[in-house]
């Protein structure tokens, strides 16, 4: 089924990237110690987001 409603773009697309999806929020990350975890951290605060970090 399709849907008739158009969606909200968020954000601005610069050069394939969306940038603002994160702008102004909360990313909680666990396992930010290293790896993945870190990376993911590293990205949602340079997008923006206010980043609470947990580690073991």
């Amino acid at each position: 089924m399709r849907r008739s409603h158009s969606r909200k773009k968020l954000g601005s697309n610069r050069g394939g990237r969306v940038m603002g999806m994160v702008q102004d929020k909360v990313a909680i990350v666990t396992g930010a110690g290293a790896g993945i975890g870190r990376a993911t951290a590293l990205k949602f605060a340079a997008e923006g987001a206010k980043v609470a970090v947990f580690r073991r």
